[in-house]
């Protein structure tokens, strides 16, 4: 029985295995065939084309599980597209979504695949615009904080218990300051008043 061919695209860090009509066990050596190429050019993300897959049986969801596997294990991202409803079920009934990512065509894979290249390169420029301002925004308000509603606290209570305690007060506070002016004269004042 002749092979069904199985095509194979890449460019870049981008491979593609185009998957025939049907895909059985016959397909099996032409997709590995295909599938070592794409890791010879060592591409980082394979997507598997099944826009012109109609038959899918068990030995074909083995394939591609095997495929899938040996890609993970490589390190290589694997998009799938092109699938009917049909296949697509059968898809995330044996768990190959969890294995791969489900794309409509190359055009969304290839957009999935971009966008971590491209921020990498702006956020780090922005990250550290912003990291300094808020790393000087953060400590202002903390020391603002601290300093104002615990020191005024701490200085109404006090002056409120000396102001509740005038009448000795008076007395030892005039008593240090004269004393300090004049001693002998606010000495004798107080006891001669006693």
């Amino acid at each position: 029985m002749a092979q069904p061919p199985v095509g194979v695209r890449y460019k870049d860090a981008l491979g593609y295995i185009d998957f025939p009509r049907d895909v059985t066990a016959q397909t099996r050596e032409n997709a590995y065939a295909a599938y070592n190429q794409l890791a010879v050019q060592r591409v980082q993300a394979i997507g598997f084309n099944f826009s012109a897959t109609d038959y899918l049986n068990s030995a074909g969801i083995g394939l591609i599980i095997s495929l899938v596997e040996d890609a993970n294990a490589a390190g290589r991202k694997v998009f799938a597209y092109g699938l009917n409803s049909h296949n697509r079920k059968l898809f995330r009934m044996v768990g190959l979504t969890e294995r791969l990512t489900l794309v409509a065509d190359e055009a969304e894979m290839q957009a999935k695949l971009a966008p971590p290249a491209e921020p990498q390169a702006a956020p780090a420029p922005m990250a550290e615009q912003k990291t300094p301002s808020e790393a000087v925004a953060e400590p202002a308000p903390a020391q603002a904080e601290p300093q104002a509603a615990p020191a005024p606290v701490a200085e109404q209570k006090p002056p409120t218990e000396a102001v509740i305690e005038p009448a000795p007060a008076p007395s030892e506070a005039r008593a240090e300051p004269s004393a300090q002016v004049v001693p002998p004269a606010e000495q004798a004042n107080p006891k001669a008043e006693a």
